[in-house]
């Protein structure tokens, strides 16, 4: 058309899969839904249009009224449930158990209790991502139809207003049926209205997107504890603590603080991890009160708190790192909030993404929640310099060169050879 259009951002999917939409159609297509062919074959094209409206829904509302003839049960479910309370006189109806409310110039109490949810985005992508497709799809056939000879006056959403002449040789090109996603001539012989403009670019209001940024904390003396405490962590919040390997004393610097009389809550993924702190520690689960099957978990109390540790956060699905952000953003300024973790250790259970780098991938995730990151670079657990080299080395072997198994374990059993006291185990 013209111009030259810069793209500034655009959306990626971190996840995507292969789906087999022909035998989903396929399928609804031979179900029977009524006896009634016009009936039948509306209803097959309304299933999927209504689903895709759904996939656009922002937002849920749910209502419901509970009618009371006492005001002290009325008001007891009141404080527990919330809602808003209405009084009615004279009136016939039913209870919240099913039984008959009569009688006259008596006071009936209706609780009507009201619920409001955003739902994630996500969809609404989902539903643009299938539109694309489309696209792409009409795409393919205006080509294959102007390629040969059949000219196309206008482009509807999903419709060509084509010659009438033209339309057996366009039956030979693309592929006509009358059943879903087919091509059909809807028009043929009556009045078609062509539009009477071209094209018009309408440019949209420019968007406003974030840069998140996450800040690197220099430390003076990573032995320093206390230090790193008050500099860092007091004055820096909500901070990630990394180490470039094990044994850097991400953990230790959060147990300090319970030892300087911080009350603190250690939130780990897994049960096991709970054994390797000494203080107040939990689960994920049971901090967010995430529930499963018939098993109701009500979110941990964590207002005598004051600091918040997020351990092994690496080890986080999607919808546990949403919860920890939403989490972050609501308390970090009046909670102290750390999260320590290795994005080289093992892999979240459910795959965070197939589509980009996982390490890149995480490491996004995790600076999109906290402002502040420090980065401990010496391993507590070796005390020569000798032995700190051989680690960064084998590291090095492992995590940037990619050494091929058998040149890797060569030179990880030549350090073990020279050395008198470590042990390692590597699993490939």
């Amino acid at each position: 058309m013209g111009r030259h259009i810069k793209i500034i951002a655009y959306k990626e999917p971190s996840r995507i899969h292969k789906v087999d939409y022909q035998l989903t159609v396929d399928e609804l297509n031979a179900m029977t839904i009524s006896d009634d062919f016009e009936i039948d074959k509306g209803v097959k094209q309304l299933i999927p249009n209504v689903n895709f409206g759904l996939l656009e829904k922002g937002g849920s509302t749910s209502q419901k009224s509970l009618a009371f003839k006492n005001l002290s049960k009325a008001l007891a479910f009141q404080s527990e449930y919330g809602g808003k309370l209405n009084r009615l006189s004279d009136v016939e109806m039913l209870d919240e158990y099913g039984e008959q409310l009569t009688g006259k110039s008596n006071d009936y109490y209706i609780l009507i209790l009201k619920d409001k949810a955003e739902l994630k985005n996500g969809f609404k992508y989902i539903k643009e991502l299938l539109l694309q497709h489309h696209n792409c799809k009409m795409q393919q056939a205006f080509y294959k139809l102007i390629k040969n000879n059949v000219h196309v006056h206008s482009v509807k959403t999903d419709a060509f207003v084509i010659d009438t002449f033209n339309v057996e040789r366009a039956k030979g090109l693309l592929d006509f049926h009358d059943d879903v996603g087919g091509w059909r001539v809807s028009k043929e012989g009556e009045d078609i209205k062509l539009p009477t403009t071209k094209y018009e670019i309408v440019e949209n209001d420019k968007v406003d997107i974030p840069v998140y940024e996450c800040k690197k904390l220099m430390i003076k003396d990573e032995y320093d504890t206390d230090d790193i405490i008050d500099t860092h962590i007091v004055k820096n919040n909500p901070v990630m603590i990394l180490g470039l390997f094990a044994g850097t004393g991400k953990s230790y610097i959060c147990q300090r603080m319970v030892e300087r009389n911080y009350n603190v809550v250690f939130v780990c993924p897994t049960n096991r991890l709970l054994q390797s702190f000494e203080g107040h520690a939990m689960t994920i689960n049971k901090f967010f009160g995430i529930s499963f099957g018939d098993v109701k978990l009500e979110p941990y109390d964590y207002s005598y708190d004051d600091v918040i540790v997020f351990d092994e956060v690496y080890f986080s699905s999607l919808s546990t790192y949403w919860k920890i952000k939403q989490f972050t953003e609501e308390n970090k300024h009046n909670k102290i909030i750390i999260a320590t973790g290795d994005a080289k250790q093992l892999k979240p259970v459910q795959e965070l993404t197939n589509t980009q780098d996982y390490e890149h991938y995480a490491n996004k995730i995790v600076e999109n929640i906290f402002e502040y990151k420090i980065v401990l670079k010496e391993c507590k657990r070796l005390h020569t310099q000798e032995d700190k080299d051989k680690l960064t080395n084998i590291k090095r072997d492992i995590f940037e060169k990619y050494y091929p198994q058998k040149i890797l374990l060569k030179n990880i059993f030549h350090t073990l050879m020279t050395s008198q006291h470590h042990l390692i185990t590597l699993h490939i």
